[in-house]
Order: structure tokens, then C-alpha cells, then sequence
């Protein structure tokens, strides 16, 4: 349930560390187009999928292809992350929960990629990168989920007329009981 109360401390850092993360990733794949190497990467899995000696027009059409979609792909997950990091500042549990499987799947990965034979030949500062973000991963899940006052903003809130409540009654009872309330409360 979405919520007006304003978010605590912990939700509003988790928040700000999920920005973080879709701007993070939207900079890596901007890196990734613009890097020499990745494109050389590029090009060598182009000619290979073409089955011979692929035409030079043809290279550069698959090639900014490849490249505008992955660009335009990260933009939209970028765009999705910000806005699931709004629902989640509103309180959203649905959102708190799919945050937090979106924060998981790549940190696991993340970890899984530290220990892989042949990783090691990339820069220092991409080790860096990768573990500064397994460590807002992790901080956002602990925000999101450890502290009582994240726990109590996140928990159901069940729907009251005064000091009524009013959950199992049914929809349409309820705005009578709503009237009935606002009527005794005057």
C-alpha cells in the first residue's frame, strides 16, 4: 500500500543507493559501447554469427544495430529502476520486493564473476566499479529490509474508520461505515 507518511532515514539512502545502481549500469553500457575492446568484441561475434567474410555495409549496420539496442535497452531499465525507486520511497511493498529480487539476481552475479577463471584481465578500476556496486547492493537490501522503522513503514496497513477497523467488511459496507464515522466524528 502506497503511503503520504514520508519515508525514514534507511528507505530514503536505500533509494537514493538504487539510483545509484541504474546509473551505474546505464554508465557501464555506455562504457561498454564506447570501449575499443568491446567493440572489437563486437565485431569478431558479428563475423563469426555471418558465417564467412561479412560485407563492410553489412558490419556497420549490424554493429550500431547491436549497439542503439543495447543503448536503448539499458536507458528503459534505467528509467524502470528510477521509477520503481519512487514506488518504493511511497511506501510501495510490491515495489520494496521486486527492488529487492532486481538488487539480488546481479549481485549474485557480481560475486560469481570475482572468483571466474579469466576475469582478472580487465582494469583495476572495472574491479573497483563492480565491487563498489556489490556494496550498494548489499547496503540497499539492508536498508530496505533490516532496520524496524524500514520494516514498520513497509507493513500492511489495515484500512480504519475512526478507531474502527474496517477490513473484513466488505467494499460497500464500508463507505456506509465511512459515512457513519465522519457523521459521529462532527
Amino acid at each position: 500500500m502506497v503511503t503520504n507518511a514520508p519515508p525514514p532515514q534507511p528507505v530514503r539512502i536505500a533509494v537514493i543507493g538504487i539510483v545509484v545502481l541504474a546509473a551505474l549500469a546505464y554508465l557501464s553500457v555506455v562504457w561498454a559501447v564506447y570501449s575499443p575492446r568491446f567493440r572489437a568484441q563486437l565485431d569478431d561475434m558479428l563475423s563469426a554469427s555471418a558465417g564467412g567474410t561479412p560485407s563492410s555495409a553489412w558490419m556497420d549496420s549490424a554493429r550500431t544495430t547491436v549497439l542503439v539496442v543495447m543503448l536503448v535497452a539499458s536507458a528503459t531499465w534505467a528509467l524502470m529502476t528510477a521509477w520503481l525507486a519512487l514506488k518504493t520511497r511511497r511506501g510501495g511493498r510490491w515495489a520494496r520486493v521486486l527492488v529487492t529480487v532486481i538488487v539480488t539476481i546481479p549481485l549474485l552475479d557480481a560475486v560469481r564473476m570475482q572468483f571466474q577463471a579469466g576475469v582478472t584481465n580487465y582494469p583495476l578500476w572495472i574491479h573497483l566499479l563492480s565491487m563498489l556496486e556489490v556494496l550498494v547492493r548489499v547496503a540497499v537490501l539492508v536498508l530496505l529490509w533490516s532496520p524496524e522503522e524500514s520494516r514498520l513503514y513497509f507493513r500492511r496497513r489495515i484500512p480504519t474508520v475512526g478507531a474502527v477497523n474496517i477490513w473484513p467488511i466488505p467494499p460497500h459496507a464500508r463507505r456506509g461505515l465511512a459515512q457513519q464515522g465522519q457523521q459521529e466524528a462532527q
